[in-house]
């Protein structure tokens, strides 16, 4: 029996690492099609006349004895592993110190990095690399390549908002041996990609390519010399690189395609990779020249064209992404293109902190105030309330200074208006105490929620964080809700912020709750587990903020959807019954509901909390091969109950709801339309939720 029972654990093991994994990046920021370039060439080879499209450059990096990175140039006879660099410049007279190389060039042409031959210890590497592209701001703007599996799973374990490329091992002609031949087996590469998570993969040859494309992986086709290839691959996130025909490399300059993280694909006419406030006032005035449209993003989280648009000139703001703190105002001035992380790190080391930002740190500024985001922070409004001052650019070049004080006006059109009446720049924040606090956690039922949250949370003084999960397997459906809370403690012993941990298990926990009840009920237990294991523990603000996305972007066969409604506190529980009956109707998988309180924004014009509400963000999963008819259905459906409920619905996800229902929800969007047009009379500023939302206009003038 027990060698029967043996055998079979055996024969399963043996199946599970015979499939391949799924497509899990551990990277959030700028994850796979949201930062892959078209075209990414050696830094050697001449860019083409014509570009239209994002193209990068690749360049080999490696480290000496002594800790030097550098930037490989020209070739050797011998290896410069366990040389220092004095010793490597006498050999390669042409190689630069990495920090030399990237001076006058920016992240602009310089976001690709190949790791050559990691000698000696590569955790050491990894932590020397990672380090110098967080002082330098490179994070979220460079992508890290390596075929070495071991420094790629160092380098996420140093900083988790790096995009990391896997190589698919092939090995070099100099490269021999057992290890050498193991990697390069299928077998072997599927585990790599198992234990790795990489966000992109590198390969060789166009079947590889499109088989991995299939799986939702976003992938680097290297050497491709085939016109035909390049229209296959057009609809994926796939990048070209070591093109070496010129005439294939001017052909594959014609396709520009973007992505958001929601899986929207633009072609659009060209990406301008923006390091200061020039660069976008020349963008604009080479726009208005051409006639074309500009649309703005920055990690370009949005699901359905918020930030992109079909031949439009599209501004990436994440390079420019510099933040600082001014002690005696205590506020914090961030760069459009910065993450919340990067103003985490800045205000960690003053003991400061943000006081509203969502619950993931991985977007940037521009984005979130571009859609007024909310976050857990208890008895909080949007981000709005936090908002000292914005800079923006105007379609004409301008540049003015925002506050509820000054260009009031533009101040509550841009705050939450989605990019269309200017470029955000520079935003300037309030922040609070980065205080000690400790962790608690209640499981309650549903009948009894709002009376558990208001004496847990609401009425505690010293709650500063909170979030409910709701329970959703088929038979606890909405019935269970665990509330998750902060709150602060006494204690001047401030420790440095710390990443989020055990997110791969966390990860592997959520994507098994995707496909049934099983997992659902799994995840469930595991939470519930470890929260009542961690209650009392003690962290700080900072670190309990912490924390990325964990979502996962792509599962084969499956598309994700985030929607988020908001409902009047007293009218949660009859909204959450109502919702369950809806999903049934519609058959609908939810995967997760999260709670969080929202106070009233009374300042901008597209307000989506006019009273004190409860935000439930629901997480679908659906076949990404079936029409999303029934899920449109759905999503009209529970926008119309909403309404009724006097709720109203988030406009960052999907698009579905109808114009009636957009102009119920956001009653003054005549009024902001009309104050873009004073502002924007050419419409300069567009994108693809843009364009929908004139349409809307459009029909109803007509009707």
């Amino acid at each position: 029996m027990r060698r029967s029972g043996v055998a079979a654990l055996l024969l399963g093991l043996t199946f599970y690492l015979m499939q391949e994994p799924d497509y899990a990046p551990t990277a959030i920021v700028g994850t796979g099609a949201a930062v892959l370039p078209r075209i990414i060439l050696s830094i050697d080879v001449p860019e083409p006349v014509n570009k239209r499209n994002y193209i990068t450059r690749e360049v080999d990096v490696s480290m000496s004895v002594d800790g030097v990175l550098f930037v490989i140039r020209g070739g050797v006879s011998e290896p410069w592993c366990g040389k220092t660099w004095e010793e490597i410049k006498m050999m390669m007279p042409a190689s630069e110190r990495l920090e030399d190389f990237l001076k006058g060039r920016g992240p602009t042409n310089v976001p690709f990095l190949r790791v050559r031959r990691v000698c000696g210890n590569p955790a050491y590497f990894a932590k020397r690399l990672s380090g110098f592209l967080r002082s330098n701001g490179l994070q979220s703007t460079v992508i890290v390549g390596s075929k070495n599996p071991l420094f790629l799973i160092f380098m996420r374990l140093e900083a988790r908002d790096i995009v990391l490329n896997y190589l698919q091992y092939s090995p070099e002609e100099n490269e021999e041996g057992l290890i050498s031949f193991l990697w390069s087996m299928p077998f072997f590469q599927k585990q790599v990609r198992r234990f790795v998570r990489p966000d992109i993969l590198s390969v060789d040859d166009f079947d590889t390519a499109t088989n991995f494309l299939s799986l939702g992986y976003p992938v680097v086709l290297c050497g491709v010399r085939n016109e035909k290839h390049i229209e296959a691959i057009q609809k994926y996130a796939c990048g070209l690189v070591h093109i070496d025909e010129p005439r294939i490399l001017q052909y594959a300059a014609l396709s520009a395609s973007l992505y958001d993280a929601g899986g929207t694909l633009c072609n659009v006419n060209k990406i301008v990779r923006v390091q200061c406030e020039g660069d976008v006032l020349k963008a604009l005035r080479e726009a208005r020249a051409q006639k074309l449209q500009v649309c703005v993003g920055g990690v370009r989280h949005s699901m359905d064209g918020q930030a992109v648009g079909e031949g439009m000139v599209c501004l990436d703001m994440m390079p420019f992404n510099g933040v600082s703190y001014n002690p005696e105002t205590r506020r914090v001035t961030a760069k459009a293109g910065a993450t919340w992380r990067m103003v985490q790190d800045c205000l960690d080391d003053h003991q400061r902190s943000v006081h509203v930002m969502q619950s993931d740190n991985v977007f940037s500024l521009g984005g979130s105030v571009s859609v007024n985001v909310h976050g857990w922070q208890v008895g909080s409004p949007p981000v709005v309330d936090d908002i000292h001052s914005l800079r923006l650019m105007l379609a004409d070049g301008r540049v003015k200074t925002l506050s509820r004080t000054e260009n009031a006006d533009l101040f509550a059109a841009v705050v939450g208006g989605y990019g269309q009446i200017g470029v955000i720049t520079q935003v300037e924040l309030n922040t609070v105490p980065n205080t000690l606090m400790a962790f608690d956690y209640y499981e309650t039922n549903l009948n009894d929620f709002l009376e558990v949250y208001e004496a847990k949370v609401a009425d505690n003084p010293n709650v500063q964080l909170a979030y409910a999960r709701v329970n959703t397997d088929s038979r606890d459906t909405f019935e269970k809700i665990g509330l998750f809370w902060y709150e602060d403690i006494p204690g001047s012993a401030i420790r440095p912020m710390q990443q989020e941990r055990m997110v791969a298990l966390k990860r592997a926990i959520v994507r098994e709750a995707v496909f049934g009840d099983v997992g659902k009920k799994f995840r469930w237990i595991a939470e519930s587990a470890f929260a009542k294991a961690m209650r009392g523990t003690t962290t700080t603000r900072n670190t309990a903020m912490c924390s990325d996305v964990h979502v996962i972007p792509h599962l084969q066969g499956l598309q994700n959807t985030l929607q988020e409604y908001f409902v009047p506190k007293a009218r949660l529980v009859p909204f959450l019954r109502m919702l369950r009956k809806t999903m049934v109707d519609h058959g609908i998988n939810i995967v997760n509901i999260t709670i969080r309180e929202v106070r009233p924004d009374t300042v901008t014009l597209l307000s989506y909390a006019k009273q004190p509400m409860f935000s439930l963000v629901l997480w679908i999963v659906h076949n990404k091969e079936k029409s999303n008819q029934v899920l449109e259905e759905f999503t009209r459906d529970l926008i119309d109950h909403t309404l009724n409920f006097e709720g109203n619905f988030y406009l960052p996800y999907r698009t579905y709801g109808t114009c009636k229902q957009f102009l119920a929800g956001y009653p003054r969007l005549p009024e902001w339309r009309a104050l873009k047009k004073t502002y924007d009379p050419h419409g300069v500023f567009s994108s693809q939720f843009m364009q929908n939302l004139e349409k809307c206009f459009v029909q109803t003038h007509a009707g």
